[in-house]
C-alpha cells in the first residue's frame, strides 16, 4: 500500500548553527503545541515529530501539493468570484478555529497559508504563536511588517496582543485574495496607517466588516467569525431546464418518453391525460398500452391516483 507523501519542516542553518540541540527543540517545540490542540480542516495537521543528525528536530506535517497562497496569487492572476469567496471563507473559519482556543498567531499572511490540491487552504507557521491561557511574558514584537497590525509595532503593547491583532492581517490577506495589490497595501497600511481601499469585487454589505478589520482599537475589530457572517455567497447559478423532447402527449406515449410526458403533465396540468385521438378515442393511456409501454402507463397511473382528474 503506497503511503501518503507529507511535508517535512526542519529548522533554518543559520538558527541551527546559533542554537544549542534543547534550544532547537524548544523552538520547534513552540511551534507543534499549538497545533496539536487544534483539528481543523483549514489548518494544517501535525502529524508527528522526529530527529536527524545533521538537521536536528524536524516536523512532519499533511503536504499541501499547490503550496503557498503567496505563490498562487502571484502566478494565477485573478481569481474567479467563486475561489476568492471560497479562500475568504476558509481564511475566516481557520483563524477563527485557533481563536476559538484562545491562541494568536501573530504571523498570519499569504506565505504561512497553503493550498491543497482541491484548492482549499491551510493555515500553518506557528512559529510566532501567543497562547493566551498562559502567562504572556515572553511575549515580543514580531510578525510581518505588512500584515502586523498597529499594536504589534509597540514592544510593550505587543506583550498583550489578542486575536484582534490577527484580524488586521485577515483583512489585508482578503484584499490581496480580490487582487488588491501589496505597493497599496503597503501605502495605506505602513505609510498612511489607513484601510485601504475596498475593491469593488466585494459587495457592499461586506466591505464595512472589511474596513473594521484595520481599525486603530483593536476592541473595534471584528471576529474571525464575524467576517465569516459577512463574506459574500456567490449566487447559485440557475439549473438549466431541461427541454421537452416530445410537445404532444400522444406522441410520447407513443414512444415510451416517461420524462417527456412527465414534464407535460407538469406544463400543462393533469386534464392532458383526458385527452382523446383518432376514430377511436383513445386517451394516451390507451396509447402507451397499445405499444406495450409500461413505464409510461405507470406514470399516469401513479398521476391519476395522487391526483384525480376533477
Amino acid at each position: 500500500m503506497e503511503r501518503p507523501a507529507v511535508a517535512v519542516k526542519v529548522v533554518n542553518e543559520d538558527i541551527r548553527k546559533k542554537k544549542d540541540t534543547h534550544d532547537l527543540y524548544d523552538e520547534v517545540l513552540k511551534e507543534v503545541e499549538p497545533m496539536l490542540h487544534i483539528r481543523h480542516p483549514y489548518v494544517v495537521t501535525f502529524l508527528g515529530m522526529c530527529s536527524d543528525k545533521t538537521y536536528g528536530p524536524i516536523m512532519v506535517t499533511e503536504l499541501c501539493e499547490a503550496g503557498s497562497l503567496e505563490d498562487y496569487l502571484e502566478t494565477r492572476g485573478p481569481l474567479s468570484a467563486t475561489i476568492r469567496t471560497k479562500f475568504a471563507k476558509q481564511i475566516c473559519e481557520g483563524v477563527q478555529a485557533f481563536h476559538d482556543k484562545n491562541i494568536v498567531h501573530r504571523d498570519l499572511k499569504p506565505g504561512n497559508i497553503l493550498v491543497t490540491e482541491g484548492l482549499d487552504l491551510k493555515i500553518t507557521d506557528f512559529g510566532l504563536v501567543i497562547d493566551l491561557n498562559r502567562s504572556l511574558a515572553s511575549a515580543g514584537g514580531a510578525g510581518t511588517i505588512l500584515y502586523m497590525a498597529p499594536e504589534a509595532f509597540d514592544p510593550k503593547a505587543a506583550k498583550g496582543l489578542t486575536t484582534k491583532a490577527d484580524i488586521w492581517a485577515v483583512g489585508a490577506i482578503i484584499l490581496q485574495v480580490h487582487g488588491v495589490s501589496l505597493s497599496h497595501l503597503f501605502v495605506k497600511l505602513i505609510q498612511l496607517r489607513q484601510a485601504p481601499d475596498i475593491p469593488e469585487s466585494i459587495p457592499s454589505h461586506a466591505k464595512a466588516i472589511i474596513i473594521k478589520c484595520f481599525a486603530l482599537d483593536p476592541a473595534d475589530r471584528p471576529t474571525a467569525g464575524q467576517e465569516l457572517t459577512r463574506t459574500p455567497t456567490p449566487p447559485p447559478r440557475p439549473t438549466p431546464q431541461p427541454m421537452i423532447k416530445r410537445n404532444d402527449i400522444f406522441e410520447a406515449s407513443k414512444a415510451g418518453d416517461e420524462q417527456s410526458c412527465i414534464m407535460l403533465i407538469n406544463k400543462e396540468g393533469i386534464k392532458i391525460l383526458d385527452k382523446r385521438e383518432g376514430v377511436f378515442k383513445k386517451t394516451p393511456f390507451l396509447v402507451a398500452a397499445g405499444e406495450g409501454h409500461v413505464g409510461v402507463m405507470s406514470v399516469i397511473v401513479v398521476t391519476l391516483l395522487y391526483t384525480g382528474l376533477p
